[in-house]
């Protein structure tokens, strides 16, 4: 008999969802009922939920509430975020949660501020020895205007990114003579800039705020699903991107290599990362994988994880549980690639 399990997931409306849910009802560990919540739609999840609720936006002042009484009135035991908001305010609540009953696969707050700021980020792993991509910091136009120069343009491609910044929001890409991909930069959220409309005005735009430039980095791109304790490490899977932006989701390839897999495993140790967390990665000029940011939250497309046989999403609550976790080795690379049904599958080359 499978121990039961109820969990509220959130962001359930999201194109990778129905497949993260469906990977959950079918798991060997634990017996799930499942409740969805997003602020917009249950897209095509709501037929494989047990329960579903529309809730505010996870910035919203109204969102803590009504995820409080959802927890009390299905009586959920675990809670998975989706967004970087939602994960956020569910961590600086996490001791109303706990004392309910109720454990929540987030970090504590601190780490949560601490990778939410790249900067600092960047800080706290250099200072560990852990490899972190070239940057300046910049706070004006001069700045911004020497950082750049420094780093090689205008026949280099350059980025700049807020320091606070998540998911691409305010990303800039300068482009150079080199030509960047067009993948680069072209996110919903990101912007390409072409050397003439390099203006003051738009620099004025830009550094509003503290901002980082630096080298555009190149492929492979990555994420990892890393799985940890307060820094002790249970699973690192590392997923290299099809689609280097990432979105729209259309494949990945689940490595083996281990020397990826343990920079992944030093991120999250020198970082003290606590449950679910998803690591960006690029390739820098040395043809190293490079973290770009720690998301305070499972990948979106963590759901491919699962679809490979790596129950992830188990492992951590197993870990908050303090039972027995499996032994996951992953011995050669797995590809697995949208299916016909809008799921995922495992594609053997």
């Amino acid at each position: 008999m499978m121990t039961k399990i109820r969990l509220l997931i959130t962001c359930v409306g999201g194109s990778t969802a129905p497949t993260l849910i469906d990977c959950l009802n079918k798991s060997s560990i634990f017996s799930y009922y499942l409740v969805g919540v997003d602020s917009k739609s249950s897209g095509n999840s709501r037929e494989l939920l047990d329960s579903y609720y529309q809730v505010p936006n996870g910035s919203n002042n109204r969102y803590f509430e009504k995820i409080l009484d959802i927890v009390k009135n299905e009586k959920i035991e675990f809670i998975l975020p989706g967004s970087d908001e939602e994960a956020i305010c569910i961590s600086k609540n996490k001791k109303i949660f706990n004392d309910i009953g109720v454990k929540t696969i987030v970090s504590n707050i601190e780490v949560m501020e601490l990778i939410t700021n790249k900067y600092n980020t960047y800080t706290a792993l250099a200072k560990k020895g852990v490899r972190v991509p070239e940057y300046e910091i910049v706070s004006s136009i001069e700045d911004f205007r020497n950082a750049i120069y420094k780093y090689g343009y205008p026949d280099s491609t350059v980025i700049s990114k807020p320091v606070n910044g998540r998911g691409g929001r305010g990303l800039y890409v300068f482009e150079g003579n080199d030509n960047p991909p067009l993948w680069l930069g072209s996110g919903q959220r990101e912007k390409r800039i072409k050397k003439q409309d390099l203006t003051e005005e738009l620099l004025r735009l830009i550094i509003q705020d503290d901002c980082l430039v630096m080298p555009a980095l190149t492929t492979p791109s990555y994420d990892a699903d890393v799985v940890s304790a307060a820094g002790d490490v249970k699973l690192v899977v590392v997923r290299e991107r099809i689609n280097p932006a990432g979105i729209p989701f259309q494949g990945n390839k689940i490595h083996s290599d281990m020397s990826i897999t343990q920079y992944c495993h030093d991120i999250a140790t020198a970082l003290n990362l606590d449950s679910i967390h998803d690591i960006d990665l690029m390739t820098d000029q040395n043809g190293d994988p490079c973290v770009i940011e720690v998301n305070p939250r499972p990948s979106g497309s963590i759901a491919a994880t699962l679809t490979a046989g790596i129950p992830a999403v188990d492992i951590a609550i197993l870990t908050l549980c303090g039972m027995t976790i499996p032994d996951v080795r992953i011995g050669s690379d797995i590809m697995i690639l949208p299916s016909n049904n809008g799921g995922m599958e495992i594609v053997y080359e």
